[in-house]
């Protein structure tokens, strides 16, 4: 219960400075591990009725059971689809359709393999321990691939990223490990369904990522070079690259293509390029990188 009480209690915060550094840096990154912990605060709820009801106040039913595993499906889905967007945004590189056919073909197919046919043939034996084992080999096999696409592509990961190669790799490891331990039952240590889904986790991560945000949020801004003369515009590092890009006439498709990116982040960055420069359009941004040559 006080893990449980520690983690919900952290999550906001940690959801909150995670924001305020997307405003602060304008790096899409941050906004999408802000949604990944969402999607972990609701597994932590599923993981919270589970407890209360059943171990707790010792109230079974099977039909509370069935929402909540379906709960804690979709909240996996969702955490670990703001996950892969995440591993690609952080390493500059693009989602391409396929990939997107891939994920969403792999986790229909999961959700009635694993979770909606043993509930059809074995409406009997299949009970909230059975949901969180699936959900936990669903997040192995996503975190798998995330820190494959991080590990691959590290030398593009910005400063404040760096530990991500490690980090995504502890995870993988400790899924893996969570599987076997429910699946063999070779000792559980912790007394909970699956750790990744559990409060401890959830609250390392919020402790984790506050303490990441408060480091760059306080960080010295030894301010982005000034790329034209003493215009300085205190750009994030993608802004920094798309600038460049903007002088040379290049549209925001063009500009996605070249960095590897989505239109759609393109346009964010650029949005955050025009209000840091004052700037209501391209031109006008061009003027003011001009006036900045003249100064």
């Amino acid at each position: 219960m006080t893990a449980i009480g520690l983690a919900v209690i952290s999550a906001p915060s940690a959801f909150l400075f995670l924001w305020m550094t997307y405003k602060r840096t304008g790096e899409l990154s941050f906004r999408l591990l802000a949604f990944c912990l969402l999607g972990l605060f609701f597994l932590l709820s599923g993981n919270a009725v589970n407890y209360v009801l059943f171990d707790f106040l010792q109230h079974w039913d099977s039909r509370v059971q069935f929402l909540i595993l379906n709960e804690v499906f979709l909240a996996a889905v969702m955490t670990h689809g703001f996950l892969l967007r995440f591993a690609h945004e952080s390493v500059r590189t693009r989602i391409t359709s396929s990939k997107r056919v891939i994920f969403w073909a792999f986790t229909i197919l999961f959700f009635f393999l694993v979770l909606s046919l043993p509930l059809l043939l074995m409406p009997n034996e299949m009970d909230i321990a059975h949901g969180y084992l699936a959900c936990t080999l669903y997040a192995a096999v996503c975190q798998f691939y995330a820190t494959f696409v991080i590990i691959r592509n590290r030398a593009r990961l910005p400063q404040f990223f760096r530990f991500l190669p490690i980090l995504g790799l502890v995870f993988v490891v400790m899924n893996v490990l969570a599987v076997l331990n429910d699946t063999f039952r070779f000792g559980s240590l912790l007394g909970v369904p699956s750790f990744p889904f559990s409060p401890f986790s959830l609250f390392l991560a919020d402790l984790f990522i506050v303490f990441g945000c408060i480091k760059e949020l306080l960080r010295k801004k030894e301010g982005t070079p000034a790329l034209f003369g003493d215009l300085d515009l205190n750009l994030t590092d993608r802004e920094s690259e798309i600038v460049p890009l903007i002088v040379e006439g290049l549209s925001n498709e063009a500009i996605a293509s070249k960095l590897f990116i989505s239109p759609h982040t393109v346009k964010n960055h650029v949005t955050s390029i025009f209000r840091k420069s004052g700037a209501t359009n391209r031109f006008e941004l061009l003027k003011r990188i001009s006036a900045g040559k003249a100064s």
